[in-house]
């Protein structure tokens, strides 16, 4: 009995050991999770205030630490097991840069003026009647509208490089974007002014997107963009818009949008593609372009050349649409509205 009771207390012993043992690591663990998420979000706060700064440098540098805090939120499956949490996080520091490309810049409004020379700038001002800058003063203002062009378009290109995974070859020989790891985050650009060139080619967008009303004053490239989520540019205003070969497997919605030069070429439309008042008064170029749902462009105004040569429709709507130049060649219609 004695020996039983001797092995009962070792066997005991042995297992509160490794209770004792499990609590302590888990405890760590704990504190290691507290510790790495304090320390993360001390980042943030600090890249935040970066971002205020009068100086483009540190402004650049927050954006860069705000970059690779998302990436270590979605890559820390040690400390956040959960991948819809860890998405979460890094989805408060992409609202964050959104928010810093909608925010307002008043040389902005000089953007027509700003991308000039001194020289033209003055000439301009002369003849428009109007009083001008000494060349100190348009220097200093052109200098910081480029500064803050480069911090914007730099927010821009880190998340461009993180909507694309490489491509992937399909069965009938075509090559597909895969999304990348920031592919299904929400951007929200609602009301915003790019007074710079906006480059998302490539790239591959999972979840909602939304550009209402936005103003593009350069080139706005979505060129071979695949769209899988609402693509929202209700009211947008372009400059010069490349959606060549774009690819939206949900509602596209240019209502009201105005273009000056648009290309759609080849692009593919899965479900509606709303048009509805859109304005293109230069080239519109849709040659090619598929549209498996309706394609609705009631009221829509083409000033110059519309082009739809080879387009594919299953439902068509131009009620009331104006042509000053318009090319049907080819194109296919299931059902069309041309009143």
């Amino acid at each position: 009995i004695s020996t039983l009771r001797q092995a009962v207390l070792v066997a005991t012993g042995g297992v509160l050991a490794i209770l004792t043992l499990w609590e302590n690591r888990r405890k760590n663990d704990q504190e290691h999770t507290r510790q790495v998420h304090a320390e993360r979000r001390a980042r943030y706060a600090k890249a935040i205030e970066q971002l205020a700064d009068d100086k483009s440098a540190i402004r650049l540098g927050g954006v860069y630490t705000l970059a690779k805090l998302v990436d270590d939120w979605l890559d820390d499956e040690k400390t956040l097991p959960s991948m819809e949490k860890r998405r979460q996080e890094g989805q408060i520091i992409i609202d964050s840069l959104c928010a810093y490309i909608r925010s307002s810049f008043p040389l902005a409004e000089r953007y027509d003026e700003l991308i000039l020379s001194y020289e033209e700038y003055k000439q301009k001002c002369q003849d428009n009647k109007r009083s001008n800058q000494s060349r100190e003063e348009f220097i200093r203002d052109k200098s910081l509208f480029r500064e803050e062009q480069e911090v914007r378009q730099t927010i821009l290109s880190e998340i461009k490089k993180r909507l694309n995974s490489g491509e992937v070859k399909r069965d009938d020989g075509k090559y597909e974007i895969k999304p990348g790891t920031w592919s299904y985050f929400e951007y929200n650009f609602l009301n915003t002014v790019f007074f710079y060139r906006v480059g998302f080619s490539n790239s591959y967008f999972g979840a909602s997107l939304k550009f209402f009303e936005a103003e593009f004053t350069g080139v706005a490239d979505f060129s071979r963009v695949k769209f899988t989520g609402v693509a929202d540019f209700f009211r947008a205003e372009f400059t010069d818009a490349n959606f060549y070969e774009a690819k939206f497997t949900e509602i596209a919605d240019f209502t009201g949008a105005e273009f000056t030069d648009a290309n759609f070429y080849e692009a593919k439309f899965t479900e509606s593609a709303d048009f509805t008042g859109a304005e293109f008064t230069e080239s519109a170029d849709f040659t090619g372009a598929e549209f498996t749902e309706i394609a609705d462009f009631y009221e829509a105004k083409f000033t110059e050349s519309a082009d739809f040569t080879g387009v594919k429709f299953t439902d068509a709507n131009f009620f009331r649409a104006k042509f000053t130049d318009a090319n049907f060649f080819r194109a296919k219609f299931t059902d069309a509205n041309f009143f």
